[in-house]
């Protein structure tokens, strides 16, 4: 299911690069994978575009959490 989104996800940033939604979902999917690094840097390249949204730096969170786990 999350390596299907990802591939959405990617299908959808071809066309729209700085996509934010598509950026954090893919990042919070990759997570569920265990890609913590591809996740950090989808969420990462997300909150260079829009910083001050919350849920991204809940995002990164729980990534860079998950990868010291």
């Amino acid at each position: 299911m999350f390596r299907e989104a990802v591939v959405s996800y990617d299908n959808g940033l071809a066309i729209q690069p700085d996509f934010i939604d598509a950026l954090e979902h893919k990042g919070r999917a990759l997570i569920h994978l265990g890609d913590y690094e591809d996740a950090a840097t989808c969420l990462d390249r997300a909150l260079r575009i829009r910083p001050n949204l919350a849920s991204l730096w809940t995002a990164s969170a729980a990534c860079s959490t998950a990868s010291d786990a």
